[in-house]
């Protein structure tokens, strides 16, 4: 993973070292999986894995910034 480092891969690892992913364990984990796939693919296959990818990290946000504090 590090041969491909994106803002995607960082901010993940931000969240997890922030332990946000604890928020939604599921959802993070199925954003972690949608990240190596897109990593993994070439193509046109892959503009379309990380524009999903940038979608679902923008909706993950909203959520940790409409979360109450813990």
């Amino acid at each position: 993973m590090d041969g491909n480092r994106t803002a995607a891969s960082d901010r993940l690892a931000h969240w997890r070292g922030q332990q946000l992913d604890r928020h939604d364990p599921v959802q993070f984990a199925f954003l972690e999986a949608l990240l190596r796939r897109a990593q993994a693919a070439s193509g046109s296959l892959r503009g379309v894995l990380v524009a999903r990818l940038e979608a679902l990290l923008g909706a993950y946000a909203a959520r940790l910034a409409a979360a109450p504090a813990a």
